[in-house]
């Protein structure tokens, strides 16, 4: 009698045992077919479900988050960009609808957030008005997509500017303390052009009694999208590499290119809808040679 008690005392336990290290469960679904010939076939199905608590929404790779019940390929990526949780709820900052997530809470985790609040690495602070695309992405919550549209729509006086790129207020507010966008704007003056330029222009009308009256328009803001030292061939260059020239656009790209060749720079202004203002702006950072 002891040694039965014993036995179910060690079956017991093992049982326990193997619940908690079984990270998944298959259930196998037998269904019976009838074939043409009337021969019954049986056919077997295998789900594997996944065990409380085993996937981690901030580690867990694109693959395994597609193979969550409600989730894609679309939403398992923007689970990634959405990165870091601090709990599952906030799969809802990501797009995740409240019944999938409270469908999916039981089987998930959001624990080992390695952010630091200061980007990429420990007391670096990337400015959204020269960073790359690479360290963009590197944001929390920033992915491929979000990088590229917080490059379209540079410049930003605040960061509160992001809202701009389409970027979520509380992704914004998660990535404050890692951006910048001060002093990220380099102001053009006729001496000099880098990164934005910033044209003032008056234009003079006359009023009713023939008198002139000048009127200044407001200031015109271009970005230039041409890596920092990199001068562009106007003879040369490509229409996409002429529509990464502040001020230039597919219009004016193709202008420049039909009327190639230039001996000088200043000759662009040739071009139609190429003044001294727009000249001013992109000077610096195209070539003839």
């Amino acid at each position: 009698m002891k040694l039965k008690k014993i036995f179910m005392a060690l079956v017991a336990l093992a049982i326990a045992f193997g619940a908690v290290i079984t990270t998944k469960a298959v259930e196998v679904t037998t269904k019976t077919k009838t074939t043409d010939n009337g021969a019954e076939l049986k056919v077997e199905k295998k789900t594997t479900t996944t065990a409380p608590g085993t996937v981690n929404i901030n580690t867990a790779k694109k693959e395994e988050l597609e193979g969550l019940e409600g989730i894609g390929a679309i939403r398992a990526q923007k689970i990634i960009d959405n990165r870091p949780y601090k709990t599952v709820d906030q799969l809802i900052n990501a797009g995740i609808p409240e019944s999938t997530v409270k469908k999916l809470r039981p089987q998930l985790t959001a624990g080992g957030i390695l952010s630091t609040g200061l980007g990429q690495k420990s007391g670096t602070i990337i400015n959204l008005n020269t960073a790359s695309r690479e360290q963009l992405e590197a944001l929390d919550g920033i992915g491929t997509i979000r990088a590229q549209k917080i490059i379209d729509n540079r410049p930003y006086k605040a960061v509160e500017d992001l809202i701009r790129a389409d970027i979520p207020k509380s992704t914004i507010d998660k990535i404050s303390r890692q951006v910048t966008a001060d002093n990220g704007i380099a102001i053009s003056t006729k001496s000099d052009t880098k990164k934005v330029g910033i044209v003032n222009r008056t234009t003079s009308v006359s009023d009713p009694a023939g008198a002139e009256i000048k009127v200044d328009k407001k200031p015109r803001v271009s970005v230039s999208r041409v890596p920092a030292g990199v001068r562009v061939n106007i003879n040369t260059a490509t229409k996409a590499e002429l529509e990464a020239l502040p001020e230039i656009g597919p219009i004016k790209a193709q202008a420049i290119i039909e009327n190639r060749p230039y001996k000088t720079s200043e000759e662009v202004m040739k071009v139609p809808g190429i003044k001294e203002g727009t000249y001013d702006s992109i000077k610096d950072i195209i070539t003839v040679k």
